[in-house]
């Protein structure tokens, strides 16, 4: 559902016939059946959670299980990320780096990533939520995670590609870009939700993606 017709497009693209497309899906539902946008832009915060969810951390970890387990023989991973997908995945990064252990990603997409927070997250306060409390800007999470930046640069290891929705009412310029002055960025008109929803190959948010994973390096 996050990714509309991006499936149907990688597989009708000759392009991609030499590549295995996969979802790694996690507990989430950050909105308990509504979308965040309209969620939050009608004000609708009185929501209490049905169940724990994993922190971030430890979707993190889940992740690393699964590539370790069922991926093992790739040599060339790419990673495909929206939203909060893509702070699972920077964590994961960070963790193998860190520990000095060789990684098989060698390219990292992020589409709206709140990668320093949310200002959205402070809503978290009117109801218990694991996972918004930690894409408040001041979260510990948040803090620990962009601490690494100072200590590893990741687009030293593998290509990455930060993409922008201009009219993302979410995830704001300043957080999906990561830094100002970060050279690997491309922004799109599009917002939060419908930047990883392609209508068909012609749109710029497949084409994006598109050139990113098929280029050489």
């Amino acid at each position: 559902e996050t990714w509309g017709e991006f499936p149907k497009l990688i597989e009708e693209d000759d392009a991609f016939r030499d590549f295995d497309t996969v979802f790694y899906t996690y507990r989430s539902s950050l909105l308990r059946g509504k979308n965040l946008v309209s969620l939050f832009s009608k004000f609708l915060s009185f929501i209490t959670p049905q169940q724990r969810l994993p922190k971030i951390q430890d979707v993190a970890d889940l992740l690393k299980t699964e590539i370790e387990e069922r991926y093992v023989s790739y040599d060339e991973i790419y990673l495909i990320t929206h939203s909060m997908g893509g702070l699972v995945a920077r964590k994961y990064l960070y963790d193998m780096l860190k520990s000095k252990t060789p990684i098989q990603v060698k390219k990292l997409m992020l589409y709206a990533v709140p990668n320093n927070g949310s200002d959205w997250a402070k809503f978290s306060k009117l109801y218990k939520h694991e996972q918004i409390e930690q894409l408040d800007r001041e979260s510990d999470f948040m803090r620990h995670l962009n601490q690494e930046v100072d200590n590893i640069k990741i687009e030293n290891e593998l290509d990455v590609l930060y993409v922008i929705g201009k009219y993302d009412d979410v995830v704001d310029e300043s957080s999906s870009r990561g830094y100002w002055g970060n050279p690997n960025v491309k922004s799109l008109p599009n917002t939060h939700e419908d930047i990883v929803k392609p209508k068909d190959k012609n749109d710029l948010s497949f084409v994006v993606f598109r050139n990113f994973i098929t280029e050489l390096k």
